[in-house]
């Protein structure tokens, strides 16, 4: 918290003091507590900072990595020069060459643990898929999530044993419906695609591999989520098309039109919401208030059933500035579960409706979900069956207020 809050300010000097310190005294931050300084960093281009921070998130991966076994993670640290082969090597090389940087004191932590899914999906995806190849990346991030299910299926009481291991990508019915509403946001040759929510890089690289002349900015608000995704762009030859930038949507949309490479600044034809729900109408707001969407804009927002974005829904349903169609969707690996995506297209200027005032029930839905949210963050995770029955109910919920899918 004080990392970040000291990454608000216009001078880093004193963030960057508090974090060299707290290396220097053996002690260890979180991914999410250097997301906003290693944000701020990337967008003041200091790459000396960048670099011994991305360090430091590595280094710790890494450390972890070879408890446990594996391939360590090995990335360039300037976004702009990350290249396939300066991805991996063998674990000893792998790790020496970055956990031995002169980073003062920093050590493994217990926090590493949380990523121990997405770690092993990494090395997964990068000895069962050739470089160069997105498609075959996707299709092996795929396969690791269908194994997945086989260790979690089963569970009673609603928590499996390892509930989250559920693997949180837009696969399957949803990965379909994604590249057909790309495929109406498509304008002439180019697409200018942003998403929220990198998590491990699958959606953008998907639209990626089907529309060759796409360009894509992807935020992620964890660091040590940013950099998997990277290294796993970088192995499917991507990184020249898909910009994946550090930060919360709140700090960094405001700043889409500042410090962008040519070819991924907005107007956005695309927008794919896929971060925390109770986000998506702020972020959508941001947007529209900075004309960063292209007048017949496509708008797809995944989990809005599960765990939901009830204030959304209401907006781009009841009015609103939208055609919107909601879509049920099987969650993807996790049989029994129903999710709900929808698909919006911007309307005509002289066809925009204000949104009626949202309903006091509407407050209870987002604190529900919420809640949902959070439970699933923390161990051990939340099983199918709870999940099941939270869909059930949550659509019963949305269903009184007039939208259905």
């Amino acid at each position: 918290m004080v990392a970040w809050a000291l990454s608000r300010l216009d001078d880093l000097g004193p963030a960057w003091r508090f974090v060299d310190r707290v290396g220097a005294s053996n002690r260890c931050f979180s991914g999410r507590a250097l997301s906003g300084l290693l944000s701020e960093c990337e967008r003041l281009n200091c790459k000396k900072e960048v670099e011994s921070l991305t360090t430091i998130l590595v280094a710790s991966m890494n450390a972890y990595i070879s408890t446990v076994g594996g391939t360590g993670i090995k990335v360039a640290t300037t976004k702009t020069t990350i290249s396939p082969n300066l991805l991996f090597g063998n674990k000893g090389e792998s790790s020496r060459s970055i956990s031995e940087s002169p980073v003062g004191g920093m050590r493994s932590s217990d926090w590493c643990s949380a990523y121990a899914k997405e770690l092993r999906l990494h090395n997964h995806v990068v000895s069962m898929s050739p470089s160069g190849n997105p498609r075959a990346v996707c299709e092996a991030i795929e396969q690791f999530g269908l194994a997945n299910l086989s260790r979690i299926h089963g569970g009673k009481g609603g928590h499996a044993p390892t509930a989250g291991q559920w693997l949180k990508v837009a696969g399957g019915e949803k990965a379909s419906l994604l590249l057909t509403a790309a495929r109406l946001a498509a304008q002439g040759s180019g697409l200018q695609v942003l998403e929220v929510g990198t998590y491990c890089g699958y959606s953008s690289m998907r639209i990626a591999a089907a529309f060759p002349e796409a360009c894509i900015v992807s935020l992620e608000a964890d660091p040590a989520l940013a950099l998997i995704a990277r290294s796993l762009i970088a192995h499917a030859g991507l990184e020249h098309r898909v910009e994946v930038r550090i930060g919360h949507s709140a700090d960094v949309l405001p700043r889409l039109n500042a410090g962008w490479r040519e070819g991924f600044k907005p107007p956005f034809d695309f927008v794919f919401f896929d971060q925390r729900g109770s986000r998506y109408s702020e972020d959508l707001e941001t947007l529209e208030h900075m004309g960063a969407l292209t007048d017949s804009a496509v708008v797809v927002a995944d989990n809005v059933l599960k765990p939901g974005a009830p204030a959304f829904l209401w907006r781009m349903v009841h009015g609103s500035h939208y055609d919107t169609q909601v879509v049920s969707v099987s969650e993807y690996a996790m049989p029994g579960v129903e999710d709900w995506m929808s698909l919006s297209i911007r309307r005509p200027q002289w066809k925009r409706l204000a949104a009626p005032e949202n309903p006091q029930e509407l407050c209870r839905l987002e604190w529900e979900a919420d809640q949902m949210r959070g439970q699933a963050d923390r161990r051990p995770g939340i099983g199918f069956e709870a999940w099941a029955r939270f869909s059930k109910r949550m659509r019963a919920s949305m269903e009184e207020l007039g939208i259905h899918p």
